[in-house]
């Protein structure tokens, strides 16, 4: 079995979402992969990150979606978490890579 790459943005230009509201928001949009995609398992998709943990980065603000997404890659697996980066001016770019 392989791994794709998944993400979504949460739309927070003034960064006034707290942690709480970013895992709430993360969770439903998993759960709404899970929705779309089934629940079979090995998606590809966040719908395989519905239990994962949720690592936010808050110290850390990015310049755009693909700095955010080499530096996920670098730091996820297909088993592990989700990890959330600020980019700046636009909100929390989040995703993992995903079992497929």
């Amino acid at each position: 079995m392989g791994a794709e790459f998944d993400y979504d943005i949460i739309r927070d230009k003034d960064r006034k979402l707290s942690d709480k509201q970013i895992k709430q928001e993360v969770k439903e949009i998993c759960e709404h992969r899970a929705y779309r995609f089934g629940h079979e398992g090995y998606t590809g998709t966040l719908a395989e990150k519905i239990i994962s943990k949720i690592f936010i980065y808050r110290r850390r603000f990015l310049s755009d979606e693909k700095e955010a997404e080499e530096i996920i890659m670098d730091i996820s697996d297909k088993w592990g978490d989700v990890h959330a980066f600020y980019i700046k001016n636009k909100g929390w770019f989040f995703g993992s890579l995903c079992s497929s």
